[in-house]
């Protein structure tokens, strides 16, 4: 049986916002069921091409039960036109059994943007991936301007543009708006409706001079990163402060001035920085997100780049785990940095508490034979004693490592 729960709101209770620690009971939970949200309109997001009963109504949460075993869920007409082109990025060599495009195509024609996507296909830079990542973009970025050049566009038969530079890029709308994706896509939740699609419209037209990426996907575990409310609750402001606040490429809008400033870096600079990296330099505070994001990246999916760090995504990177600290974030107006001594000194307390109670009770045990309540408390105890000091351990460990001043 197909369930399909839906909510009439996206909000977290005060006590969670005070204690991060209590979101690594998200990890182990599962989602066997498709979520959708139900507006002053009707249910969004979804729809099926079976029998379905309803068993509530829109006003409240209720179920929808597929009465048939066997329901097949297909996407809703989601309206995209305020995008100019649609690019993803895929190395075929790095998905030899095609699991990845397979998994990225079925995403992006449930959400209504298959037929609208060009797939732009790269080899891995085996002697460096994290500069192939960085090549693959700028060269979606260069074919982007040249083929939105408004000379080129208007002057096809401009024999004498053979002795010109092919590559304009001051004659490239600011406005233009472009939607990158990477083959590491997985939808969040099932969230993704027309009326926040409506919201980033509205956003980058409105406010064209303050933005340069809408990111549709972030990752929130790096330094420096301050996510700050907007007047539209589902857009939200991405601070940062350094090179290393690299909040990721999966899903992103750019527009035509960010992008020629990136080529304009390249050209000065070429490769010295991952393509997030390069991002966070240039755009530390143009950078927006919709909120909730519509897409995550894949926990599961194998990393081309940094593949050691495979197993911390699997658990880090599920949706329910991303989005409870993105909200976290947003609700508490703290960066990252200030947050995560926080959480350190959260995941300490109560370590100590639980090994206190542990000792506590083995001494009780030895003493008398017995101990005072059920023998499921001192061994829950022992066991989240162990795991949140083993967090606090693996996070030291993973963190990126301060920037060394070449002149020292």
């Amino acid at each position: 049986m197909t369930t399909i729960s839906y909510y009439t709101s996206y909000n977290y209770s005060i006590s969670a916002k005070l204690f991060l620690a209590l979101s690594l009971v998200l990890l182990f939970s599962s989602s066997n069921h498709v979520e959708a949200f139900a507006t002053n309109r009707a249910l969004l997001v979804k729809k099926t091409e079976c029998s379905i009963s309803l068993r509530a109504s829109v006003e409240g949460t209720g179920t929808l039960v597929d009465t048939d075993g066997d329901c097949e869920t297909v996407s809703s007409a989601l309206d995209w036109s305020f995008i100019d082109s649609a690019y993803l990025i895929h190395c075929p060599n790095g998905d030899p059994g095609g699991d990845r495009i397979a998994s990225t195509r079925s995403i992006l024609k449930e959400v209504n943007l298959l037929d609208s996507v060009t797939v732009k296909e790269f080899d891995t830079d085996d002697e460096d991936r994290v500069r192939g990542c960085y090549n693959s973009h700028i060269s979606v970025f260069r074919d982007i301007i040249q083929k939105n050049s408004r000379k080129s566009i208007s002057n096809n038969l401009d024999f004498l543009g053979i002795f010109k530079n092919n590559e304009r890029r001051d004659d490239v709308d600011d406005d233009l708006n472009v939607l990158i994706f990477e083959d590491n896509l997985y939808l969040n939740n099932g969230i993704l409706d027309q009326e926040c699609i409506d919201a980033i419209s509205n956003f980058v037209q409105e406010y064209k001079d303050k933005w340069d990426v809408v990111h549709l996907a972030y990752i929130p575990y790096v330094p420096d990163l301050k996510v700050s409310k907007t007047d539209d609750k589902r857009i939200v402001k991405l601070s940062t402060k350094n090179q290393q606040s690299a909040l990721g490429t999966t899903a992103y809008v750019i527009n035509g001035r960010a992008m020629r400033k990136i080529i304009e870096e390249d050209d000065r600079k070429g490769y010295t920085l991952s393509i997030p990296d390069a991002m966070a330099e240039l755009f530390g505070e143009s950078r927006y997100a919709l909120n909730p994001t519509a897409f995550v990246r894949a926990p599961t999916t194998k990393s081309l780049v940094n593949p050691q760090l495979d197993d911390l995504r699997s658990i880090l990177f599920r949706p329910s785990v991303v989005s409870f600290v993105q909200q976290i974030l947003i609700s508490t107006g703290l960066s990252t940095t200030a947050l995560l001594p926080l959480v350190i000194l959260s995941l300490l307390s109560i370590s100590i508490t639980s090994i206190s109670s542990s000792v506590h009770s083995a001494v009780e045990f030895l003493n008398y034979g017995t101990i005072d309540g059920p023998l499921i408390v001192p061994i829950t105890s022992v066991v989240f004693s162990f795991f949140s000091l083993g967090l606090i351990i693996q996070g030291f460990l993973l963190a990126p490592k301060p920037n060394v001043d070449e002149s020292d």
